[in-house]
């Protein structure tokens, strides 16, 4: 497995409201080359998985485990801030609903941006962002602005920048909730080709079922727990 999640418990206190419990003990396995789906309603808490499996936020309770590595147990993380962004960066990549390229940044440079945080070298930071890009089909796109990019291009590149280090998973969050139905289409196209001709594994969440149907396996999350549905 390349991610486990155990027993995983959430909850928030918004001010003058009783305390809501999000997660109530959530486990979950992702194996290496898969596309795994996680449907359900707005609201239900799939978005703060994600960001607990992406160590973006801290659970309230459980474990989480990259391959043999313990990153959060014992209510904390187990390595320290800057241990922990240099993983996020090393081996997690992110697709978000909007797409956050930088504005005054290229598409070239934008999706190299992880690759030289990480390496220090922009030369190879940039060759290895223009093979993807060119992977994604933007070999045309490689030095427009993002508001030269349509979306649906805009969102190819944020897959790039996801892809650039090589991660380990790839966490995407409604990434085609900001296109249109065409561009969605051909999004989750995409996302299917580079799991099966790059070894890439995803995890996705969405609030539509139809995109499950990409997926080697689908979760529902519903009333704080995780339940397979296919």
């Amino acid at each position: 497995m390349i991610l486990q999640a155990k027993n995983l418990r959430k909850s928030y206190a918004p001010k003058g409201r009783e305390r809501i419990e999000i997660l109530k003990g959530v486990s979950l396995s992702v194996r290496e080359n898969e596309i795994l789906c996680v449907v359900g309603a707005s609201g239900s808490g799939k978005t703060t998985l994600l960001n607990i499996l992406g160590t973006l936020d801290e659970a309230d309770d459980g474990e989480l485990w990259f391959k043999s590595e313990v990153v959060f147990a014992n209510k904390k993380f187990q390595l320290k801030p800057d241990a922990i962004a240099k993983f996020r960066n090393q081996r997690i990549g992110f697709v978000f609903q909007f797409h956050h390229l930088l504005e005054d940044f290229t598409a070239l440079e934008n999706a190299a941006m992880p690759r030289f945080i990480l390496t220090g070298d922009f030369k190879q930071a940039k060759e290895k962002a223009e093979e993807l890009l060119v992977a994604v089909g933007l070999k045309d796109r490689l030095h427009h602005l993002p508001s030269e990019l349509s979306g649906g291009e805009a969102q190819r590149v944020a897959v790039a920048r996801a892809l650039v280090n090589s991660p380990d998973v790839v966490l995407a969050d409604e990434p085609s909730g900001n296109l249109d139905s065409k561009n969605s289409d051909k999004l989750y196209e995409l996302i299917s080709a580079l799991s099966r001709e790059r070894g890439a594994t995803f995890v996705i969440v969405t609030h539509n079922a139809r995109y499950a149907e990409l997926a080697s396996r689908t979760f529902e999350m519903k009333d704080g727990l995780l339940e397979q549905i296919r």
